[in-house]
Protein backbone atom coordinates (compact mmCIF):
# COMPACT_ATOMS: atom_id res chain seq x y z
CA UNK A 1 0.00 0.00 0.00
CA UNK A 2 1.12 3.52 -0.76
CA UNK A 3 0.35 5.87 2.09
CA UNK A 4 -1.20 9.10 0.83
CA UNK A 5 2.06 10.72 -0.17
CA UNK A 6 2.28 9.76 -3.78
CA UNK A 7 6.00 9.05 -3.83
CA UNK A 8 8.23 6.98 -1.65
CA UNK A 9 10.22 10.05 -0.65
CA UNK A 10 7.34 12.15 0.62
CA UNK A 11 5.45 9.65 2.77
CA UNK A 12 2.89 12.29 3.71
CA UNK A 13 -0.87 12.29 3.70
CA UNK A 14 -3.02 14.79 1.84
CA UNK A 15 -4.40 16.65 4.85
CA UNK A 16 -3.05 17.19 8.32
CA UNK A 17 -3.70 18.84 11.66
CA UNK A 18 -1.64 20.29 14.48
CA UNK A 19 -2.61 21.42 17.98
CA UNK A 20 -1.19 24.75 19.08
CA UNK A 21 -2.11 28.15 20.48
CA UNK A 22 -4.31 30.69 18.73
CA UNK A 23 -3.77 34.20 20.05
CA UNK A 24 -5.09 37.72 19.60
CA UNK A 25 -2.35 39.84 18.05
CA UNK A 26 -3.78 43.06 19.50
CA UNK A 27 -3.56 41.64 23.04
CA UNK A 28 0.03 40.58 22.48
CA UNK A 29 0.90 44.07 21.24
CA UNK A 30 -0.88 45.76 24.15
CA UNK A 31 0.89 43.58 26.72
CA UNK A 32 4.28 43.66 25.02
CA UNK A 33 4.24 39.92 24.42
CA UNK A 34 6.19 37.93 21.85
CA UNK A 35 5.79 34.37 20.66
CA UNK A 36 7.76 32.30 23.22
CA UNK A 37 10.70 30.11 22.24
CA UNK A 38 10.74 27.86 25.32
CA UNK A 39 8.08 26.33 27.51
CA UNK A 40 9.30 28.39 30.46
CA UNK A 41 8.78 31.54 28.40
CA UNK A 42 5.29 30.31 27.53
CA UNK A 43 4.40 29.94 31.20
CA UNK A 44 5.82 33.40 31.91
CA UNK A 45 3.61 34.72 29.11
CA UNK A 46 0.55 33.14 30.74
CA UNK A 47 1.38 34.78 34.06
CA UNK A 48 1.89 38.15 32.38
CA UNK A 49 -1.56 37.90 30.84
CA UNK A 50 -3.07 36.92 34.18
CA UNK A 51 -1.29 39.77 35.99
CA UNK A 52 -2.80 42.17 33.46
CA UNK A 53 -6.27 41.11 34.54
CA UNK A 54 -6.95 39.02 31.44
CA UNK A 55 -7.88 35.33 31.13
CA UNK A 56 -4.90 33.59 29.54
CA UNK A 57 -6.52 30.49 27.97
CA UNK A 58 -10.03 29.86 26.64
CA UNK A 59 -10.85 26.36 27.84
CA UNK A 60 -13.83 24.24 28.84
CA UNK A 61 -13.73 20.65 30.01
CA UNK A 62 -17.46 19.84 29.97
CA UNK A 63 -17.10 17.60 26.92
CA UNK A 64 -14.10 15.76 28.34
CA UNK A 65 -11.93 15.39 25.26
CA UNK A 66 -10.55 18.98 25.09
CA UNK A 67 -8.68 18.29 28.32
CA UNK A 68 -6.60 15.75 26.40
CA UNK A 69 -5.33 18.58 24.21
CA UNK A 70 -4.69 20.82 27.19
CA UNK A 71 -2.72 18.15 29.00
CA UNK A 72 -0.83 17.08 25.88
CA UNK A 73 0.06 20.70 25.09
CA UNK A 74 2.07 20.55 28.30
CA UNK A 75 3.18 16.93 28.10
CA UNK A 76 4.59 16.98 24.56
CA UNK A 77 7.06 19.86 25.10
CA UNK A 78 8.34 18.14 28.24
CA UNK A 79 8.64 14.69 26.66
CA UNK A 80 10.40 13.24 23.62
CA UNK A 81 9.33 11.79 20.28
CA UNK A 82 10.84 8.47 21.33
CA UNK A 83 8.90 8.23 24.59
CA UNK A 84 5.59 9.22 23.01
CA UNK A 85 6.07 6.93 20.00
CA UNK A 86 6.97 4.01 22.27
CA UNK A 87 3.83 4.59 24.32
CA UNK A 88 1.44 4.99 21.40
CA UNK A 89 2.82 2.01 19.47
CA UNK A 90 3.06 -0.15 22.61
CA UNK A 91 6.70 -0.96 22.18
CA UNK A 92 8.39 -3.19 24.73
CA UNK A 93 8.91 -1.40 28.02
CA UNK A 94 6.59 1.49 27.13
CA UNK A 95 4.90 3.11 30.12
CA UNK A 96 3.00 6.23 31.06
CA UNK A 97 4.75 6.35 34.42
CA UNK A 98 7.63 8.69 33.69
CA UNK A 99 8.89 12.06 34.90
CA UNK A 100 7.62 14.07 31.93
CA UNK A 101 4.05 12.79 32.24
CA UNK A 102 4.01 13.40 35.98
CA UNK A 103 5.43 16.91 35.56
CA UNK A 104 2.80 17.65 32.91
CA UNK A 105 0.03 16.59 35.31
CA UNK A 106 1.52 18.75 38.05
CA UNK A 107 1.72 21.74 35.74
CA UNK A 108 -1.87 21.28 34.55
CA UNK A 109 -3.04 21.49 38.16
CA UNK A 110 -0.82 24.51 38.73
CA UNK A 111 -2.46 26.22 35.73
CA UNK A 112 -5.84 25.69 37.39
CA UNK A 113 -4.51 27.11 40.67
CA UNK A 114 -2.93 30.09 38.89
CA UNK A 115 -6.21 31.00 37.19
CA UNK A 116 -4.96 30.49 33.65
CA UNK A 117 -8.33 28.98 32.70
CA UNK A 118 -11.66 30.86 32.87
CA UNK A 119 -13.73 30.70 36.02
CA UNK A 120 -16.17 27.83 35.78
CA UNK A 121 -14.25 26.13 32.97
CA UNK A 122 -15.61 22.78 34.16
CA UNK A 123 -19.04 23.75 32.82
CA UNK A 124 -17.96 25.28 29.51
CA UNK A 125 -18.51 23.27 26.34
CA UNK A 126 -16.31 23.12 23.27
CA UNK A 127 -18.88 21.20 21.24
CA UNK A 128 -21.66 23.72 21.94
CA UNK A 129 -19.48 26.70 21.14
CA UNK A 130 -18.98 28.15 24.62
CA UNK A 131 -15.20 28.22 24.32
CA UNK A 132 -15.20 29.41 20.72
CA UNK A 133 -17.51 32.28 21.64
CA UNK A 134 -15.34 33.18 24.63
CA UNK A 135 -12.25 33.39 22.44
CA UNK A 136 -13.95 35.29 19.62
CA UNK A 137 -15.31 37.78 22.16
CA UNK A 138 -11.71 38.32 23.30
CA UNK A 139 -12.54 37.16 26.80
CA UNK A 140 -9.34 35.11 26.66
CA UNK A 141 -6.07 35.87 24.90
CA UNK A 142 -5.17 32.31 23.87
CA UNK A 143 -7.00 29.20 22.75
CA UNK A 144 -5.12 25.90 22.73
CA UNK A 145 -6.81 23.73 20.13
CA UNK A 146 -6.34 22.23 16.70
CA UNK A 147 -5.73 23.73 13.29
CA UNK A 148 -9.20 22.58 12.21
CA UNK A 149 -10.48 25.83 13.77
CA UNK A 150 -8.53 28.06 11.37
CA UNK A 151 -11.25 28.28 8.67
CA UNK A 152 -13.86 29.23 11.27
CA UNK A 153 -11.64 31.84 12.90
CA UNK A 154 -10.71 33.33 9.52
CA UNK A 155 -14.40 33.54 8.65
CA UNK A 156 -15.27 35.19 11.96
CA UNK A 157 -12.25 37.45 12.52
CA UNK A 158 -10.36 37.63 9.24
CA UNK A 159 -6.80 36.62 8.43
CA UNK A 160 -4.93 39.36 10.26
CA UNK A 161 -6.30 39.60 13.82
CA UNK A 162 -5.39 36.15 15.12
CA UNK A 163 -2.11 34.24 14.99
CA UNK A 164 -1.13 30.64 15.69
CA UNK A 165 2.00 28.99 17.07
CA UNK A 166 3.11 25.61 18.36
CA UNK A 167 3.72 25.37 22.11
CA UNK A 168 7.52 25.64 22.38
CA UNK A 169 9.82 22.94 23.77
CA UNK A 170 11.45 22.94 27.19
CA UNK A 171 14.82 23.42 25.50
CA UNK A 172 14.99 25.92 22.63
CA UNK A 173 17.62 23.76 20.94
CA UNK A 174 15.06 20.97 20.45
CA UNK A 175 12.29 21.06 17.84
CA UNK A 176 8.79 21.77 19.18
CA UNK A 177 6.88 18.53 19.68
CA UNK A 178 3.13 18.90 19.24
CA UNK A 179 0.04 16.76 18.75
CA UNK A 180 -0.50 16.30 15.05
CA UNK A 181 -1.65 13.88 12.45
CA UNK A 182 -2.25 13.19 8.81
CA UNK A 183 -5.32 12.27 6.81
CA UNK A 184 -6.53 9.02 5.34
CA UNK A 185 -4.23 6.72 3.36
CA UNK A 186 -4.44 5.99 -0.33
CA UNK A 187 -3.46 2.62 -1.71
CA UNK A 188 -3.10 0.75 -4.97
CA UNK A 189 -4.63 -2.70 -5.11
CA UNK A 190 -2.34 -5.52 -6.15
CA UNK A 191 -5.10 -6.48 -8.60
CA UNK A 192 -5.23 -3.04 -10.21
CA UNK A 193 -5.30 -3.14 -14.00
CA UNK A 194 -3.62 0.28 -14.19
CA UNK A 195 -1.21 0.64 -11.26
CA UNK A 196 0.92 3.25 -13.03
CA UNK A 197 -2.13 5.41 -13.71
CA UNK A 198 -3.21 5.00 -10.09
CA UNK A 199 0.26 6.10 -8.97
CA UNK A 200 0.04 9.17 -11.21
CA UNK A 201 -3.30 10.04 -9.58
CA UNK A 202 -1.80 9.71 -6.09
CA UNK A 203 1.08 11.94 -7.19
CA UNK A 204 -1.45 14.49 -8.39
CA UNK A 205 -3.70 14.37 -5.33
CA UNK A 206 -0.69 14.85 -3.03
CA UNK A 207 1.18 17.38 -5.15
CA UNK A 208 1.62 21.14 -4.68
CA UNK A 209 -1.27 22.10 -6.96
CA UNK A 210 -3.72 19.99 -4.98
CA UNK A 211 -2.18 21.26 -1.74
CA UNK A 212 -2.98 24.82 -2.81
CA UNK A 213 -6.53 23.79 -3.70
CA UNK A 214 -6.99 22.09 -0.34
CA UNK A 215 -5.87 25.29 1.33
CA UNK A 216 -8.44 27.28 -0.63
CA UNK A 217 -11.28 25.17 0.80
CA UNK A 218 -10.03 25.40 4.38
CA UNK A 219 -8.07 22.17 4.71
CA UNK A 220 -4.51 22.02 6.00
CA UNK A 221 -2.40 20.16 3.42
CA UNK A 222 0.28 17.79 4.62
CA UNK A 223 2.23 18.24 1.39
CA UNK A 224 4.23 21.43 0.86
CA UNK A 225 2.23 24.44 -0.31
CA UNK A 226 3.58 26.66 -3.06
CA UNK A 227 4.88 29.88 -1.53
CA UNK A 228 2.69 31.89 -3.89
CA UNK A 229 -0.38 30.39 -2.20
CA UNK A 230 0.55 31.84 1.19
CA UNK A 231 0.48 35.39 2.49
CA UNK A 232 2.93 35.49 5.36
CA UNK A 233 1.61 36.97 8.57
CA UNK A 234 -1.91 35.65 8.04
CA UNK A 235 -3.57 33.06 10.25
CA UNK A 236 -3.66 30.57 7.39
CA UNK A 237 0.08 30.97 6.80
CA UNK A 238 0.77 30.62 10.54
CA UNK A 239 -1.13 27.32 10.60
CA UNK A 240 0.61 25.95 7.52
CA UNK A 241 3.99 26.99 8.90
CA UNK A 242 3.25 25.34 12.25
CA UNK A 243 2.48 22.03 10.53
CA UNK A 244 5.52 22.33 8.28
CA UNK A 245 7.70 23.01 11.32
CA UNK A 246 6.80 19.84 13.21
CA UNK A 247 6.48 17.72 10.07
CA UNK A 248 9.89 18.66 8.68
CA UNK A 249 11.62 17.98 12.01
CA UNK A 250 10.00 14.63 12.79
CA UNK A 251 8.24 16.26 15.73
CA UNK A 252 4.67 15.17 15.09
CA UNK A 253 3.24 13.83 18.34
CA UNK A 254 0.12 11.78 18.99
CA UNK A 255 -3.25 11.93 20.69
CA UNK A 256 -3.13 9.93 23.90
CA UNK A 257 -6.56 8.42 23.26
CA UNK A 258 -5.06 6.48 20.36
CA UNK A 259 -3.58 4.20 23.02
CA UNK A 260 -5.74 4.78 26.12
CA UNK A 261 -9.53 4.27 26.11
CA UNK A 262 -11.13 7.70 25.66
CA UNK A 263 -13.60 7.35 28.53
CA UNK A 264 -10.89 6.32 30.97
CA UNK A 265 -8.59 9.13 29.90
CA UNK A 266 -11.37 11.73 30.08
CA UNK A 267 -12.47 10.56 33.52
CA UNK A 268 -8.93 10.71 34.92
CA UNK A 269 -8.34 14.17 33.48
CA UNK A 270 -11.61 15.46 34.91
CA UNK A 271 -10.66 14.12 38.33
CA UNK A 272 -7.21 15.69 38.03
CA UNK A 273 -8.59 19.09 37.00
CA UNK A 274 -11.04 18.97 39.91
CA UNK A 275 -8.14 17.96 42.21
CA UNK A 276 -10.03 14.86 43.28
CA UNK A 277 -6.87 12.86 42.55
CA UNK A 278 -3.20 13.78 42.73
CA UNK A 279 -0.90 13.98 39.68
CA UNK A 280 0.67 10.73 40.89
CA UNK A 281 -2.79 9.11 40.98
CA UNK A 282 -3.49 10.41 37.49
CA UNK A 283 -0.36 8.89 36.00
CA UNK A 284 -1.09 5.57 37.73
CA UNK A 285 -4.71 5.52 36.52
CA UNK A 286 -3.73 6.21 32.92
CA UNK A 287 -1.11 3.46 33.12
CA UNK A 288 -3.71 1.03 34.45
CA UNK A 289 -6.15 1.89 31.64
CA UNK A 290 -3.33 1.58 29.10
CA UNK A 291 -2.35 -1.86 30.32
CA UNK A 292 -6.00 -2.93 30.47
CA UNK A 293 -6.53 -2.03 26.84
CA UNK A 294 -3.54 -4.02 25.60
Amino acid sequence: MLICGGTITSGRACTSEVVGAYYWKEAFADLGLEIPTTFAEFETLLQTIKDAGRTPIAFGSLDGWPAIHEYSAIQHPLSTVQAIDDFIFRREGATFVDDANLEAAQKLVSWVDAGYFPEGFEGLSYDNGDVETMFLNKEAVLWITGSWMTPTLVEQAGEDEIGFFVIPPADAENPPLAIGGVGIPFGISARSANPDLAAEYIDFITGPDTASRLLEVGSLPAAPVASAALIEGTLTADTVNAWNLISSQNAVGHYLDWAVPLDDLNASLQELLAKQITPEDFVAQVEEAYEGAA
